[in-house]
This record gives C-alpha cells, sequence and structure tokens, in this order.
C-alpha cells in the first residue's frame, strides 16, 4: 500500500498506538488528531471512535483511510466490524469481498472477519 511517511516514527501515533492498546479512547483520538495523516492514522481514529459509540465519525475515518489506500486490509475488517454493530450485515460482506479480492480467505483479516459475520448470523 501507500503510506506516507514516517508514522512509525511519529511520537503521536506511537503514544496513540499505546493508549489504544491502554483502551485510553480519548487520549488517543486526541493523539491521532495530532499525527501525521495516513490511511492508518483514519484506521485507529476510526477505531476509537468507534469504541466510543461515536459511528458517524468512525465511518467517516474508515472511508478516509480506504480513499487513502483501497488495500487497507486493517481498515476493510474494523469498518466491517462497525458495520455488523450497526446492524448491517449486506455492508459487512461487502467488505468481507474486499478483503477476500484483496489478501485471499487465508490471510488474518479475511479469517477473524469472517469469524465475526458467522458469529453475527448465528444472533440473527
Amino acid at each position: 500500500g501507500t503510506w506516507a511517511p514516517d508514522t512509525a516514527s511519529d511520537p503521536n501515533f506511537i503514544a496513540a498506538k499505546k493508549a489504544i492498546d491502554a483502551k485510553d479512547w480519548k487520549k488517543a483520538i486526541e493523539l491521532l488528531n495530532k499525527a501525521r495523516v495516513n490511511a492508518d492514522v483514519h484506521n485507529y481514529l476510526g477505531y476509537a471512535y468507534r469504541h466510543i459509540g461515536n459511528f458517524d465519525q468512525a465511518f467517516n475515518n474508515y472511508k478516509h483511510a480506504l480513499e487513502m489506500d483501497p488495500n487497507h486490509r486493517g481498515a476493510h475488517e474494523y469498518v466491517g466490524e462497525a458495520y455488523l454493530l450497526t446492524n448491517n450485515l449486506p455492508k459487512a460482506e461487502e467488505h468481507l469481498a474486499a478483503l477476500n479480492k484483496i489478501c485471499g480467505t487465508a490471510c488474518a483479516e479475511y479469517r477473524d472477519f469472517a469469524r465475526g459475520i458467522t458469529e453475527f448470523k448465528k444472533k440473527l
């Protein structure tokens, strides 16, 4: 994929990932908003917003991540999970199909998300 330079060495991004690991969503959002913007930053912002229940911002950030990198496997998996959380199975399945195209059924993102869809369907 195309990555903006230096995200890995961006102190705000590094700190934001630690905040996400600690499930400190608000701190993560604050730090990510200061980080150099690329698809990863938008993907993590989507993830953090999803966890505080702000789905509008979550979907918005996932959309930006996928505009910047249409083959971003993490963003396809996370936006798909957000669609499941908002009971939108058809949209979730679109992203599973996208993952299948990008990396096949053997990649971790596809397998994890396919499991999520299977669990979701059991509850219907």
